[in-house]
């Protein structure tokens, strides 16, 4: 059916009730207002009604015309309610074959902002590595203008999601450039709407994962540019989600080695920034981590070397609050540790500096 068209009998079916209608309300009372004119009539057509009542002994003879008009009434009243019912019916249709139009159009432009989304994936995989970063930034900037021209519906979180990574790409590609103001702009818009969609689904983990990513893009920035106060700040929120995310998939190692790293970053900002006592608590939450990490997966060699790093920063900072038997403790695990590894695997640069560090810090007491 076409919006705004219907049957011929459809549509003239109130119309031709209201006017039947207003005829028997017309032809019913004429006439009464026929005998109205005069008196003399009056009296006649009510000696006439009269004799008529009594020959016949009944009222089957007599013209009700009250009786009639009150038919006439109801008749024009049911037409006036058909009508409107049949136009609600109409309007209904209408609005039915708008939300249609509406949701196929939906579909559409999300089909193919899928697709133009995958294009630029497999441009960027492609030309980045040949250092072709100009046409990526091209295609970005035309995706950017599509969004910005059209929006991101704020009812499709899947519509939200793409243009917060679209933002996060141009980030990235900008920051590679050393547009750090650039690229901080980009990170902040990806990182609000991300926010929003945390807001609305708190319970998606699939949206708390990449708001992770995006708080650590803007916090390693920040820190990047010596903005420790800021930087502190994203970290500790990052902080929140990953452990949010770690208690929900308790199985999942990626998550945990995620807080490790978060809380290494961390601990480094607040003892850049004279906080011992806070840097001390990131650093033995780090520990804790990394042992549990170590104890799953106990040869793997860049775990353990970790493992010797954060004893030895965690020995660092309690030497530096006077607490000389927890600094000697952790610097001759972490002494113990990269002896090890060097026995096993071979001398190595960077293990030999380790260890040649922690042997002078357990020197210096």
């Amino acid at each position: 059916m076409i919006v705004g068209h219907t049957n011929g009998f459809s549509s003239r079916f109130p119309t031709s009730l209201l006017a039947a209608g207003m005829l028997i309300i017309c032809g019913w009372i004429s006439p009464v207002a026929g005998a109205d004119l005069s008196k003399e009539g009056f009296s006649k057509a009510t000696a006439t009604q009269t004799g008529q009542h009594t020959d016949s002994g009944s009222s089957m003879g007599q013209t009700n015309y009250g009786g009639m008009v009150v038919v006439g009434i109801i008749a024009v009243l049911a037409a006036i309610v058909g009508a409107s019912i049949w136009r609600s019916h109409e309007l209904a249709l209408r609005r039915d074959l708008a939300i249609e139009a509406e949701n196929q159009a939906a579909a559409a432009r999300k089909g193919a902002e899928n697709i133009f989304n995958h294009l630029l994936d497999q441009l960027r995989d492609r030309l980045e590595p040949l250092g072709h970063l100009d046409i990526v930034d091209d295609a970005q900037m035309m995706v950017e203008t599509y969004y910005e021209k059209f929006g991101a519906s704020q009812q499709d979180p899947e519509d939200l999601n793409r243009w917060a990574t679209l933002l996060q790409n141009q980030g990235d590609q900008l920051l590679v450039q050393g547009d750090m103001n650039g690229a901080q702009v980009k990170y902040g818009r990806s990182l609000e709407i991300s926010r929003q969609l945390v807001k609305q689904d708190p319970e998606n983990s699939a949206w708390e994962a990449a708001l992770s990513v995006r708080y650590e893009k803007v916090g390693d920035l920040l820190l990047a540019q010596g903005d420790l106060n800021r930087a502190r700040t994203q970290f500790r929120r990052l902080l929140e989600i990953q452990h949010n995310l770690a208690r929900r998939n308790p199985g999942d190692l990626a998550w945990q080695r995620s807080l490790l790293a978060t809380s290494e970053k961390l601990g480094e900002v607040l003892e850049a920034q004279g906080d011992l006592r806070g840097a001390e608590a990131t650093y033995a939450s780090s520990l804790q981590i990394m042992l549990k990490l170590v104890s799953q997966d106990p040869m793997n060699r860049a775990g353990l070397r970790e493992l010797s790093v954060i004893h030895g920063r965690l020995g660092g900072v309690l030497k530096a609050q006077g607490d000389v038997a927890g600094a000697t403790r952790n610097f001759k695990a972490s002494i113990e540790i990269l002896s090890n590894l060097i026995r096993q695997y071979g001398q190595n640069p960077t293990l030999e500096w380790d260890l040649d560090w922690a042997k002078a810090q357990l020197r210096e007491g």
